[in-house]
Protein backbone atom coordinates (compact mmCIF):
# COMPACT_ATOMS: atom_id res chain seq x y z
CA UNK A 1 0.00 0.00 0.00
CA UNK A 2 1.07 3.31 -0.71
CA UNK A 3 1.46 6.40 1.77
CA UNK A 4 -1.23 8.22 -0.45
CA UNK A 5 -3.82 5.09 -0.21
CA UNK A 6 -3.20 4.94 3.71
CA UNK A 7 -3.71 8.97 4.01
CA UNK A 8 -7.23 8.62 1.93
CA UNK A 9 -8.34 5.55 3.83
CA UNK A 10 -7.51 7.67 7.12
CA UNK A 11 -9.48 10.52 6.01
CA UNK A 12 -12.58 8.71 4.74
CA UNK A 13 -12.68 6.58 8.21
CA UNK A 14 -12.45 10.10 10.13
CA UNK A 15 -15.55 11.74 7.86
CA UNK A 16 -17.04 8.56 8.52
CA UNK A 17 -16.56 8.78 12.32
CA UNK A 18 -17.53 12.13 12.57
CA UNK A 19 -21.51 11.52 10.84
CA UNK A 20 -22.11 9.43 14.09
CA UNK A 21 -23.27 10.83 17.20
CA UNK A 22 -20.87 9.91 20.38
CA UNK A 23 -22.38 9.22 24.04
CA UNK A 24 -21.11 7.96 26.94
CA UNK A 25 -22.36 6.17 29.86
CA UNK A 26 -21.78 5.92 33.45
CA UNK A 27 -22.96 3.16 35.63
CA UNK A 28 -23.51 4.02 39.44
CA UNK A 29 -20.24 2.71 41.13
CA UNK A 30 -20.50 0.73 44.76
CA UNK A 31 -17.42 -1.02 46.36
CA UNK A 32 -19.31 -3.44 49.27
CA UNK A 33 -21.03 -6.18 46.62
CA UNK A 34 -21.95 -7.63 49.10
CA UNK A 35 -24.28 -5.21 50.81
CA UNK A 36 -26.36 -4.58 47.77
CA UNK A 37 -26.12 -7.90 45.97
CA UNK A 38 -29.76 -7.87 45.21
CA UNK A 39 -28.93 -4.92 42.86
CA UNK A 40 -26.48 -7.06 40.73
CA UNK A 41 -28.99 -10.13 40.71
CA UNK A 42 -32.66 -9.96 41.68
CA UNK A 43 -32.92 -13.56 42.20
CA UNK A 44 -31.12 -12.71 45.98
CA UNK A 45 -34.44 -12.08 47.60
CA UNK A 46 -35.61 -15.15 46.98
CA UNK A 47 -32.93 -16.25 49.53
CA UNK A 48 -33.40 -13.86 52.42
CA UNK A 49 -34.87 -15.70 55.96
CA UNK A 50 -35.87 -12.38 56.80
CA UNK A 51 -36.53 -8.69 55.80
CA UNK A 52 -33.69 -6.31 55.76
CA UNK A 53 -32.92 -2.89 54.68
CA UNK A 54 -29.31 -1.52 53.12
CA UNK A 55 -28.45 1.76 52.59
CA UNK A 56 -25.11 2.65 50.72
CA UNK A 57 -23.40 6.39 50.10
CA UNK A 58 -20.12 6.85 48.33
CA UNK A 59 -18.94 9.72 47.81
CA UNK A 60 -15.77 10.42 45.53
CA UNK A 61 -13.03 13.42 45.19
CA UNK A 62 -14.82 15.07 48.10
CA UNK A 63 -14.59 18.93 47.76
CA UNK A 64 -14.68 18.91 44.11
CA UNK A 65 -17.27 20.47 42.27
CA UNK A 66 -19.00 17.54 40.23
CA UNK A 67 -17.90 14.91 41.94
CA UNK A 68 -19.45 11.48 41.79
CA UNK A 69 -21.94 10.83 44.87
CA UNK A 70 -24.14 7.58 44.71
CA UNK A 71 -26.71 6.34 47.09
CA UNK A 72 -28.45 3.19 47.22
CA UNK A 73 -31.44 2.33 49.28
CA UNK A 74 -33.21 -1.66 49.21
CA UNK A 75 -35.53 -3.59 50.82
CA UNK A 76 -36.03 -7.93 50.16
CA UNK A 77 -38.21 -9.67 52.53
CA UNK A 78 -39.27 -13.37 51.92
CA UNK A 79 -42.55 -14.11 51.50
CA UNK A 80 -45.30 -16.21 53.69
CA UNK A 81 -44.47 -19.93 52.17
CA UNK A 82 -40.29 -18.66 51.99
CA UNK A 83 -40.07 -19.98 48.77
CA UNK A 84 -40.41 -16.31 47.40
CA UNK A 85 -39.03 -13.57 47.81
CA UNK A 86 -39.46 -9.36 46.66
CA UNK A 87 -37.84 -6.67 46.90
CA UNK A 88 -37.21 -3.12 46.34
CA UNK A 89 -34.12 -0.65 44.99
CA UNK A 90 -33.72 2.64 44.44
CA UNK A 91 -30.54 4.36 43.03
CA UNK A 92 -29.51 8.46 42.66
CA UNK A 93 -26.05 8.59 41.32
CA UNK A 94 -24.76 11.83 40.56
CA UNK A 95 -21.55 12.85 38.46
CA UNK A 96 -21.20 16.02 37.24
CA UNK A 97 -23.95 17.52 35.42
CA UNK A 98 -25.43 14.31 34.93
CA UNK A 99 -27.89 12.74 36.91
CA UNK A 100 -29.42 9.02 37.23
CA UNK A 101 -32.29 7.96 38.83
CA UNK A 102 -33.70 4.74 38.69
CA UNK A 103 -36.08 2.64 40.85
CA UNK A 104 -36.92 -1.76 40.77
CA UNK A 105 -39.10 -3.81 41.97
CA UNK A 106 -37.92 -7.29 42.22
CA UNK A 107 -39.70 -10.73 42.48
CA UNK A 108 -37.74 -14.05 42.81
CA UNK A 109 -39.11 -17.80 43.23
CA UNK A 110 -37.06 -20.59 44.35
Amino acid sequence: MTSRYIKNLILVTLFLMSLFEVKGQVEPQFSNYMYNVQHYNPAFAGVVESGSITGIYRSQWTGISGAPESQFLSYVAPLSDQKMGVGLNLINDKIGPASYKSFSALYSYN
